[in-house]
């Protein structure tokens, strides 16, 4: 078979005991310039290429003086380089191939070889409406619509939401647009800390390459509200912190009575209405003490928070589908007794065929599911939950945007709403570049 090996041919040589069971060393085919058909690889001293022939014929002879717990030599598999290698890549890893993940989520990266070009995304008649208006590089555009979210740099982001502001008016179709541009996005929990103003948790007050749930859903709202990287870093803090006061003492730590409730000029909590008389009326409470002493070491004497919430019960999902609405804000709530909290939350996507997808940040990436998948495979797990005498998941709290919510923002911030306040007395806002007249 030499006539047929081709430059370049990956070899496994193939070893075992008894019989052939697994590859003991690789190497590559490499064709001489007479055309003898030698074996190119890395062996004791150095790596060398000698004729595949000769590699044989001493593989064989080794064979021979062979003990019974030596493995022998059998034969060789041959792999043949594909012709098309990175379109299949992209087929696995999308347009944004090769892609690469590290433990945890905590590298991710893009390569560039010879001849590759990153890929661009077709520009709609409104789109590149929008870019003609601002005066931009369409190509740029193309590029940046074309790549991942998680691989954007501050200064692409700054430029893509001016352009996306333009092109797209609604507020709930920003927000499928960059949901959807995050998915693949590695997953990675407690990511987020106060940063340089505080050193409780060091962490960095953003990131835009990882994300876990929480900080999935902040990035993409207030992503989706900016015109630029300015107005979406003050608003990513407004939503992260009461009345906007960055602190490990005021951060939104409890979804329910902190965030979906410090929260409501964004989002309207719609669970209620959904459910209607069906609807489960329990009580979460947040427990400040304990969870700052326990997880920060500061003592703390912040009276606890109680709130009676509305739960759209599991049940009901498959009924109350049709009424959700794309950037709908989900709280997926677990309950021990009239006692609940929400243990994850996502965004409600409506796909252009109309199915109700859930995308979240989960392990290992962002993702989008139908949401009957999701509800159906929580109780499938709650068996096993209730069997561990665990809590278990009983449905769902949904938040919808509101129609006008910098307006609302107004109501609470005062006219140069979104206004964020940092410990050292910084006091960062207005979040925008255009003034209320203009808008």
């Amino acid at each position: 078979i030499l006539d047929k090996l081709k430059d370049a041919d990956f070899v496994n040589v193939i070893r075992g005991k008894t019989e052939p069971d697994h590859c003991g060393h690789v190497g590559l085919i490499a064709i001489g310039e007479n055309g003898s058909v030698n074996f190119l690889h890395s062996s004791e001293p150095v790596v060398k290429e000698e004729p595949l022939l000769d590699y044989m014929k001493a593989q064989l002879k080794k064979n021979e003086k062979a003990g019974e717990k030596d493995n022998l030599f059998f034969g060789f598999k041959f792999f043949r380089l594909r012709t098309d290698a990175v379109e299949r890549l992209r087929a696995m890893d999308g347009l944004a191939a090769p892609r690469i993940t590290g433990p945890g989520g905590l590298l991710t990266s893009r390569l560039s070889y010879p001849g590759w070009v990153e890929p661009r995304a077709p520009l709609s008649s409104e789109e590149s409406a929008a870019v003609a208006k601002l005066g931009l590089d369409s190509d740029r555009i193309a590029l940046l619509k074309a790549r991942p979210l998680h691989e954007f740099t501050e200064k692409d982001l700054d430029l893509y939401l001016g352009w996306l502001h333009e092109a797209q008016p609604a507020l709930p179709l920003r927000v499928r647009h960059l949901a959807r541009k995050a998915i693949g996005m590695p997953y990675q929990i407690y990511l987020l800390g106060e940063f340089p103003f505080e050193i409780y948790d060091d962490a960095p007050l953003y990131t835009l390459n990882k994300g876990d749930c929480v900080v999935f859903s902040e990035h993409i709202y207030a992503m989706a509200l900016s015109r630029s990287w300015q107005e979406f870093f003050v608003f990513l803090q407004r939503l992260r912190y009461q009345n906007g006061e960055i602190g490990i003492l005021t951060r939104n730590h409890f979804t329910i009575p902190e965030w979906d409730a410090g929260n409501s000029w964004l989002l309207e909590d719609k669970s209620r209405d959904l459910a209607g008389d069906q609807a489960l009326v329990l009580t979460d409470r947040t427990r400040h003490s304990p969870f700052f002493k326990e997880r920060y070491g500061i003592v703390v004497d912040i009276p606890d928070i109680t709130i009676e919430t509305n739960v759209v019960p599991s049940e009901m999902i498959p009924s109350i589908l049709p009424q959700l609405k794309t950037g709908d804000f989900v709280n997926i709530i677990f309950a021990s007794g009239k006692s609940c909290w929400a243990s994850h939350v996502g965004l409600i996507i409506v796909a252009e065929d109309g199915a109700v997808n859930f995308l979240h940040a989960t392990r290992p990436s962002v993702r989008e599911e139908p949401l009957l998948d999701y509800d159906a495979r929580q109780n499938a797990d709650n068996i096993k939950r209730k069997a561990e005498g665990k809590a278990t998941f009983i449905g769902f709290k949904f938040l919808r945007l509101r129609s006008d919510p910098l307006a609302e923002l107004r109501k609470i911030d005062g006219p140069e709403a979104p206004v964020v306040k940092a410990p050292l007395g910084v006091t960062l806002g207005p979040g925008r570049r255009w003034t209320p007249e203009e808008e």
